[in-house]
This record gives structure tokens, C-alpha cells and sequence, in this order.
């Protein structure tokens, strides 16, 4: 099953505004908790639990616990490129650097064997952190990347030389010359040496951030369970 972002968010957050006692107040920030609920930008909300997802910007709201969980900003480029003569790609293609890059895949005997090859044959891939992919949206355009890297603060910049490698190697496992771009963009999620942070820095609250590189794999299971254990 594979999620488009730009169509899932406002289908989500319409079905929830349509949910009975549910209030989605927008252009609002999150300013903090306290003893009987939370302050924002619009004034305070009362509220006896508190679930606090800001993504990679947990620092900004609990740095206290950002830096227990070692939580950091992975920033990535992407791209949007034109399906090579109308080809079809179901559900989506993977390389090699995905079984490095995905934990799921670390106990596999060939890991090893797999990265020296890469060191050898292709580096800048490894040193770059790709991890080379696509999927193809309805349109029929394709989606691929993506690079890696971390640090405290997200660069806004997008480096050239990395999205040429992107689209060569992305050429190169579809076999054509070139690939014709729609768009490029910058993502950004929160990193750390765990996979999920979930923490409770006061009674009824939790903060919780995927903090690897599979939130919109994990982030429906995880709510589940942050919600149930919060509330039993």
C-alpha cells in the first residue's frame, strides 16, 4: 500500500474535522504544557492528556528530551521525474542501498558482502547516503531518491551535484539516458539511533516522533499504541 502525502494530509484532516467532539485549529503553534492542559498561540486548551508530534522539531519543544534520545535532523533530496516512455513500475524498485539503508534488512548474511561491493563499485552512493528508489504516483510520473544527512540544523540548500547522482543512477537501474525532471524537493524528519521516540516528561504527556527514515510505514501502529497505553 503506498501513501501520497500531498492527497492523504487534507483527506485526513477533513475526515477528523467531520468527527464528533474534534477541533482542528490551523495556523496555531504549540507553546507547551502545563498542569491541566497546553498552551498555544491561540490561548490555552484544557485537556487531561496531551500526545506532542512535532516531528524533527521535538528540540524545539522538549530539548531536554531531544538530547536523552539523541534526536537530530536527517534532511534529504528528491525528485520528480517523467515515466520513461509511459513504463509502469507496480508498486515500486528498490536497489541494493535500500538493503543497507532499512534495519529490517540488517540481519541478512549478504549485508556485508553488498556494501564492499558498493564501496567498490560505486561510493559516492554509500558517502551520499542514498538510498536509491522510486514509486510512481497515479499520474504516472515517478517519484525517486534519496540522499541522507544529518545535522542539528536542516541546510535549506540543495545540492546539485547529489541530485545529478540521483538522477544518473536512477537512469542507469531503468536503463535510458536521461530522465526528464518535474520537481525537486528538500524532506526533513527526525533521526536518531532508535527507530521511535516515545517519552513521557510529565504525567498524561507523551512525545513521540518516529525518529528513522519509516515513519509513514510505522506511524499508524505507533499511534495505536502511544493512544492505548495512554488512556487504559
Amino acid at each position: 500500500l503506498r501513501v501520497d502525502p500531498r492527497a492523504a494530509l487534507p483527506a485526513l484532516a477533513g475526515w477528523l474535522a467531520a468527527q464528533p467532539g474534534v477541533r482542528i485549529l490551523w495556523s496555531t503553534s504549540f507553546l507547551g504544557v502545563e498542569p491541566g492542559g497546553v498552551r498555544t498561540s491561540r490561548g490555552p486548551i484544557e485537556s487531561t492528556n496531551a500526545v506532542v508530534c512535532v516531528g524533527h522539531d521535538v528540540d524545539r519543544a522538549f530539548p531536554a528530551v531531544a538530547e536523552a534520545a539523541g534526536v537530530t535532523r536527517c534532511t534529504l533530496q528528491m525528485l520528480r521525474v517523467a515515466a520513461p516512455g509511459g513504463a509502469r513500475f507496480e508498486p515500486a524498485v528498490l536497489s541494493g542501498t535500500s538493503l543497507l539503508r532499512y534495519a529490517a534488512f540488517a540481519g541478512c548474511e549478504a549485508g556485508d558482502a553488498l556494501r564492499a561491493r558498493l564501496e567498490r563499485e560505486n561510493a559516492p552512493l554509500l558517502a551520499a547516503g542514498v538510498n536509491l528508489m522510486l514509486t510512481q504516483r497515479p499520474d504516472g510520473d515517478l517519484t525517486i531518491g534519496d540522499t541522507h544527512r544529518d545535522a542539528p540544523t536542516a541546510d535549506p540548500f540543495a545540492a546539485e551535484d547529489l541530485d545529478d547522482l540521483l538522477l544518473s543512477e536512477t537512469a542507469r537501474l531503468l536503463g535510458v539516458e536521461r530522465l526528464a525532471v518535474r520537481e525537486r524537493w528538500l524532506g526533513c524528519y527526525a533521526s536518531a539511533p532508535g527507530d521511535f521516540l516515545v517519552a513521557t516528561p510529565c504525567a498524561g504527556t507523551r512525545v513521540v516522533s518516529v525518529t528513522a527514515g519509516i515513519g509513514m510505514t510505522t506511524a499508524f501502529g505507533l499511534a495505536g499504541s502511544v493512544l492505548d497505553d495512554l488512556i487504559r
